[in-house]
């Protein structure tokens, strides 16, 4: 039986995300941030001039969500990871 395992891998301007079966791992220069799944309630494109940015929104109990942000060299890489 043959088994393929391939990484879905984000290179953006200072941080790499890394996307596992149950979490994405951000390394922003050494500094590693694990984030499960269930953690996250959306991914979205950034608005206005921030067109080419990606956004990763946390869920929140009533409170302001923290948002995770990734700027892919391309609008191409940011359309194919959303």
């Amino acid at each position: 039986m043959l088994l393929l395992v391939t990484e879905l891998v984000l290179r953006a301007r200072r941080t790499t995300a890394l996307f596992e079966r149950d979490a994405v791992l951000l390394d922003r220069r050494g500094n590693r941030l694990r984030i499960p799944l269930a953690a996250i309630e959306t991914v979205r494109r950034g608005g206005g001039s921030r067109r080419r940015v990606i956004e990763i929104v946390l869920t929140s109990a009533g409170a302001t969500p923290v948002v995770h942000t990734l700027s892919p060299p391309s609008d191409q890489l940011v359309q194919f990871f959303l």
